[in-house]
């Protein structure tokens, strides 16, 4: 029978300090003294556990829009999905609010790209350009204003090489242009924001490899 190999993700050695707390010692024995809660979940297709000193509700719902819920090329009814229960996560630490925030400005962004894109495919021949104009209407507000400009040039410029037309070549041309203009992929974020809240996941793989809590870090 093969090894079973523990493989700790985020595993915390920080202790945090809340505003209107004490120092020292004190600080040391709240921490220590802190209830830590339990959930089962699978992270790529693996049984593992998540814990931290929150809620079961909260770690559940952390999990369901964590990054390995959106993947890259996410259908914009999942987006919405997972959009509608950030605004569910509620009385966690300022780096997991940072995080879910930006995750949900993310994911608005990729809607009405995908959104805008569905409606321009749409579009008769003669009304190609138009309706990049309308798509550009959509898009602004997800841009920031000195990156917009830029972006409007380029993708106006690779449009008519396209020959105004809404072709795969332009369209993914354009996806990565406007990913590189919206809000930051969040997955580091996440990260960093369990890894200061004391959260962690632990994963079993009966593999036969040697796993370590360092490892899985890299």
């Amino acid at each position: 029978m093969k090894p079973r190999n523990v493989w700790i993700f985020a595993v915390i050695i920080l202790t945090v300090l809340p505003l209107g707390m004490g120092r020292g010692g004190r600080m040391g024995a709240e921490a220590a003294e802190e209830k830590l809660e339990e959930i089962q979940v699978t992270l790529f297709g693996q049984p593992c556990t998540m814990n931290g000193p929150f809620p079961r509700a909260t770690l559940t719902l952390l999990h369901e829009i964590s990054p390995e819920k959106v993947p890259p090329m996410a259908s914009v009814e999942l987006m919405k999905k997972i959009r509608a229960k950030t605004a569910l996560l509620k009385t966690v630490p300022f780096t997991i609010e940072q995080y879910r925030d930006h995750l949900r400005k993310r994911l608005s962004a990729k809607i009405a790209l995908e959104e805008g894109l569905a409606t321009a495919k749409k579009s008769k021949p003669a009304d190609s350009r138009r309706a990049l104009e309308s798509l550009f209407k959509n898009l602004k507000e997800h841009i920031s204003s000195l990156q917009y400009p830029p972006f409007e040039t380029s993708t106006k410029k690779a449009f008519e090489t396209a020959g105004a037309v809404w072709n795969d070549a332009f369209v993914d041309s354009l996806r990565e242009r406007y990913d590189g203009a919206i809000q930051p992929e969040t997955e580091e974020e996440f990260h960093k924001a369990i890894r200061l809240a004391k959260i962690q996941y632990i994963c079993v793989f009966d593999d036969g490899a040697d796993h370590s809590s360092e490892d899985a870090e890299h």
